[in-house]
């Protein structure tokens, strides 16, 4: 998983990440819901595990 800006991955964070029974849900990721915040992005599976990524993470002090 990346998570970037302007659509640039140089600029952005990498992690690994296992998702949850997405195999078995084509539209899995379409049901996923990310929320952007001043203090990082969230990204909330259809299961309910979040992932939150601080901004500090993505952005690099930029």
């Amino acid at each position: 998983m990346v998570s970037h800006v302007h659509g640039d991955s140089l600029y952005g964070h990498w992690t690994e990440y296992e998702f949850h029974n997405y195999h078995n849900e084509p539209d899995y990721f379409l049901r996923c819901v990310v929320t952007w915040a001043p203090d990082g992005v969230t990204l909330t599976e259809p299961t309910g595990h979040k992932l939150f990524i601080p901004k500090n993470a993505f952005i690099g002090g930029r």
